[in-house]
C-alpha cells in the first residue's frame, strides 16, 4: 500500500488541475457581484412563486401560426394569331365565303368548313366579333359572352357544379362542366379565358373561333395517369359517341348540331399524339364524357411540358364532306373525318393511325365542297390553292 501512495496522490493533483481551469472563470464571474465580506444567500418563500406566476403588463401577443400559401396568380391566355388579322377584308360572299387582299396587291378568297361570318337582324352580312364581354359584374358570379354573333356562347368567372362553359344557337343548347377542379382563379383577354390551377399543373383554357369553342386542357408539368371528366348539360337533346367522337343530336335530325371533336394532344416541341380516348355514360341521370389521354405517350421521357389536351366544340353546318376508303373494306366508307375525326391519304401500317394491328392499309380521301365558288371573279387567275385542315377547321 505504501508504494501505491504517491501514485493516488498525483491522480487526485491531476483531477484537480482539469477540473479548475473549467470552473474558475464561472466561479470569478459569480464572486464579481459579491461585496468583500459579505456571503451571497438565496431564500425562496412564497411571495416568490406568486411573483413569478404573475401575469405580465400590457397585452400578450400569440405566436403567428402558419397560414396557407397564397392562390397561384392568374395566367393570361395563350392567343393564336389569325393570318386575316394583317389582311384587309374586301368582301363577304357568304358566311363561309370571305374573300381579302394580300399585302402584295393579291386576292385571297377563304373557304370555310365553320362559319366566318353571320347574318346579323338587318340581313346584313358580318365578320365574328369573338371578342368576350363582361356580364353582371356586380353579381356573385359575373360571366363572359361573345361579343358579335348569332349565337351565344357563355365563360363564367369562376365555374362551379351548377354553371359551366355553354353554347347555345337555334334554340339548342349543350353546357359542358368539369367534374373536378377549383375554377376560381380566371383571367379574359380578347377571345380567351384561362382557368388558373384548376387541378394541381393543370390549367383549362377556352377560346373562340367564330362558332367554334376550342378547349385547352394544359398539362404544365408531368401528371399521373390524367383523366377528366364533364358533366353534359344536353337540354332535351341526344349525345351518341361516334368513333371516337360526341355527336349531339336535335330530336329527329339526321345530322348533329353539335360536336365535340376527337381529342389531339401537342406537347410544346410540335409533336401530337390522337391516342385519347372519350368515353360517354349516364349516371344518375346525367351524361358523363370522360376524356382520357395515353400515358405512355405523356411518360415519355422526350415529352417536352406543358402539354395541351384540345377536345373542341362545334356547331354544325357542313361545307366541307369528307369521308375514307381503304382496301380493307372497299365497300364501305369512314365518316370520323367529317365530325373532325382523323383522315388519311395513302398507306397505313396501323401505327402511323394509332388502329393497330388492324392497319387500314392502302386509303383515300374524298371531298365534297359546298361553297358558292361563284365568288371568285372570272378574270381571277388561281396561284395556289391550299387545303389545311385542323382538326374541325379548314384554314388558309
Amino acid at each position: 500500500m505504501k508504494k501505491r501512495l504517491p501514485n493516488v496522490i498525483l491522480a487526485i493533483v491531476l483531477s484537480i488541475a482539469l477540473v479548475y481551469p473549467l470552473t474558475s472563470p464561472a466561479i470569478e464571474a459569480y464572486a464579481e457581484g459579491i461585496p468583500d465580506g459579505q456571503e451571497e444567500s438565496f431564500e425562496a418563500t412564497e411571495d416568490t412563486f406568486e411573483s413569478i406566476l404573475e401575469e405580465p403588463d400590457g397585452p400578450v401577443t400569440e405566436p403567428e401560426l402558419p397560414t396557407e400559401p397564397p392562390p397561384p396568380e392568374a395566367r393570361e391566355p395563350e392567343l393564336t394569331e389569325s393570318p386575316a388579322d394583317s389582311l384587309d377584308l374586301v368582301s363577304i360572299e357568304d358566311e363561309f365565303t370571305v374573300t381579302y387582299r394580300e399585302a402584295d396587291g393579291t386576292f385571297s378568297t377563304w373557304f370555310s368548313e365553320s362559319r366566318l361570318a353571320y347574318e346579323d337582324e338587318d340581313g346584313e352580312l358580318r365578320l365574328f366579333d369573338n371578342t368576350l364581354e363582361e356580364q353582371n359584374p356586380d353579381s356573385e358570379n359575373p360571366y363572359y359572352e361573345n361579343a358579335g354573333a348569332d349565337y351565344t356562347a357563355v365563360f363564367p368567372d369562376t365555374i362551379t357544379e351548377e354553371e359551366g362553359v355553354s353554347l347555345e344557337k337555334d334554340g339548342n343548347k349543350i353546357e359542358m362542366i368539369p367534374l373536378e377542379g377549383d375554377f376560381s382563379i380566371s383571367l379574359v383577354k380578347d377571345n380567351a379565358i384561362r382557368y388558373t390551377e384548376a387541378l394541381p399543373g393543370i390549367d383549362y383554357q377556352y377560346t373562340l373561333f367564330g362558332d367554334v369553342i376550342k378547349e385547352d386542357i394544359i398539362l404544365n408539368n408531368h401528371v399521373d395517369s390524367p383523366s377528366f371528366e364533364f358533366e353534359l348539360k344536353l337540354n332535351g337533346l341526344t349525345a351518341r359517341l361516334e368513333n371516337n367522337i360526341v355527336c349531339v343530336y336535335a330530336g329527329g335530325e339526321k345530322e348533329p348540331v353539335f360536336t365535340l371533336s376527337a381529342p389531339v394532344m401537342t406537347d410544346s416541341s410540335g409533336a401530337s399524339s390522337t391516342e385519347i380516348e372519350q368515353g360517354l355514360r349516364i349516371e344518375n341521370g346525367k351524361t358523363i364524357l370522360t376524356v382520357t389521354p395515353d400515358t405512355e405517350w405523356l411518360n415519355d421521357l422526350n415529352r417536352a411540358y406543358p402539354v395541351k389536351i384540345d377536345p373542341t366544340l362545334t356547331i354544325r353546318d357542313n361545307r366541307l364532306y369528307l369521308t375514307m376508303v381503304s382496301n380493307v373494306s372497299p365497300n364501305s366508307h369512314n365518316n370520323d373525318a367529317q365530325n373532325g375525326g382523323g383522315a388519311l391519304v395513302g398507306y397505313d401500317d396501323g401505327i402511323r393511325s394509332g388502329s393497330a394491328p388492324w392497319p387500314f392499309l392502302m386509303t383515300r380521301l374524298y371531298a365534297k365542297l359546298n361553297y358558292n365558288l361563284a365568288a371568285i371573279p372570272k378574270e381571277a387567275r388561281l396561284c395556289t390553292s391550299p387545303i389545311v385542315r385542323a382538326l374541325i377547321c379548314l384554314c388558309p
